[in-house]
C-alpha cells in the first residue's frame, strides 16, 4: 500500500491515494485522497487505527507532505474506516474539518455517551424485527468494537448540496448522495470529469445500505423517524448516472470507468432481489428475520446484521411500490403483500 499506486493522470491534477488498512475483514483496506492546490485537502481520513495512521504516515511523507501541511478535510460520510482519524489530523495540522448534516453526530459525539444513548433504541427495534437475544447482544459488542476506531471531533463545519470549493487548478463540488448513510456525500470535479464516491460507487462492492434510525422516536416506536437506506440509494443512483464522469475514484479499490454500466448492474441486482423477497412474502407473512432466514440461510454474525440491513431496505422500497404492507402483533413487525403485488 504506497502513495505511488496512483495513476499519471491523477498525478497531473495533483491528486494522490493514500490507502491504508482497516481492522474490518470485509474491506481491508479504504483510500484517502490528498488533493494539491491553494489549501491542501484530504478526502476521507482512514480509521483511528494505529497500522492506518502508521500507513497514512509514510505515504503523506512518500508524496512530499506531512499530515501538519493538511488544511481542510472532507469526509464522505461518518463510518469510522472513512472518518476516524479526522480529529488526529485535525489536532496535528488545525484543519477544518467537513461533514454533511446528516453524519455530523456519528462523528461529533462523544462516542460512548452517544451509543448508550442510541443502544436502547436499536435493541427495540431489533426485537420488532424479530432478531434472536444472541445476535443483538453480539450487535451491542459490535458497537462497543467500533468505538475504539473512531475519535470525536471537536468542531466540524457543514457541507451543502451544490457547496464549491476552490483549489486553485479546479473546483471540488459537492453532490448530496444519501443512501449508505443519510449524511453520504460525492465530490465532483467537473472540468476533469472525475468523481471522488465514498462508499455511493464502489467496483467490486456492492454498497450496503445499511439500517440507521435516525435520532427521532423512541424505544417503544423505534421505526419512527427511520431512515429509508435504500429508497434514498436508489434515488441517488439515478442522480450520479446523470453526470458526465471519465473516471471515479472510490472509498474502497482502484478508480474504475463506466459509471453507468455499473449502476445500471446495480439497479437489475435490486430488482431481482426483490422480486426473490415478493415471492417469500407471498407464502406468508413474515418478520424481517424469518426472510433474511429464507435467503440467507448460512449468513452469521456481521454478514447477518448486512443482510438484514438489506433486507430492511427492500422491503421498504416494496412498501414505497405499494407491493408489501407492514402489520404488528404484540412487539412483533410482520411483512405481507397487498393486492397490487397479487395483481
Amino acid at each position: 500500500m504506497t502513495a505511488a499506486a496512483t495513476s499519471p493522470d491523477l498525478r497531473s491534477l495533483g491528486i494522490w491515494r493514500i490507502e491504508t488498512p482497516t481492522p474490518y475483514p470485509q474491506v481491508p483496506t479504504v483510500n484517502a485522497w490528498l488533493l494539491e492546490g491553494d489549501e491542501l485537502t484530504v478526502i476521507d481520513t482512514g480509521s483511528s487505527w494505529p497500522p492506518a495512521w502508521k500507513a497514512f504516515l509514510a505515504q503523506i511523507e512518500e508524496i512530499g507532505f506531512a499530515p501538519t501541511d493538511i488544511r481542510r478535510i472532507l469526509v464522505t460520510h461518518g463510518h469510522p474506516d472513512h472518518a476516524g482519524l479526522a480529529r488526529t489530523i485535525a489536532e496535528h495540522s488545525g484543519a477544518r474539518v467537513f461533514i454533511h448534516e446528516g453524519d455530523a453526530d456519528k462523528v461529533t459525539h462523544v462516542a460512548h455517551d452517544h451509543a448508550r444513548i442510541l443502544w436502547e433504541r436499536y435493541a427495540a427495534y431489533y426485537r420488532h424485527l424479530g432478531m434472536p437475544e444472541p445476535f443483538i447482544t453480539y450487535m451491542q459488542q459490535v458497537t462497543v468494537g467500533t468505538l475504539e476506531v473512531r475519535e470525536a471531533v471537536n468542531e466540524v463545519e457543514l457541507l451543502h448540496d451544490g457547496d464549491r470549493f476552490d483549489l486553485g487548478r479546479y473546483c471540488l463540488e459537492v453532490v448530496a448522495c444519501p443512501g449508505h448513510t443519510p449524511g453520504c456525500v460525492c465530490f465532483h470535479i467537473p472540468q476533469a470529469r472525475l468523481l471522488f464516491s465514498g462508499d455511493h460507487l464502489l467496483p467490486k462492492i456492492s454498497p450496503n445500505p445499511v439500517l440507521e434510525l435516525g435520532s427521532e422516536g423512541a424505544p417503544e416506536t423505534p421505526w419512527e423517524g427511520k431512515f429509508k437506506s435504500l429508497v434514498s440509494y436508489v434515488a441517488s443512483l439515478g442522480r450520479t448516472r446523470a453526470i458526465d464522469l471519465d473516471a471515479v475514484l472510490p472509498g474502497h479499490g482502484d478508480p474504475f470507468t463506466d459509471h453507468r454500466r455499473l449502476i445500471d448492474e446495480l439497479n437489475r441486482f435490486h430488482q431481482l432481489r426483490q422480486h426473490r423477497i415478493l415471492q417469500a412474502v407471498q407464502v406468508g407473512e413474515a418478520t424481517v428475520y424469518e426472510l433474511t432466514r429464507q435467503l440467507f440461510p448460512d449468513c452469521e454474525y456481521i454478514e447477518l446484521f448486512l443482510s438484514v440491513s438489506e433486507m430492511v431496505g427492500h422491503l421498504e422500497v416494496l412498501e414505497e411500490e405499494g407491493k408489501v404492507e407492514r402489520a404488528f402483533e404484540g412487539e412483533r413487525l410482520y411483512f405481507r403483500t397487498t393486492k397490487a403485488a397479487e395483481a
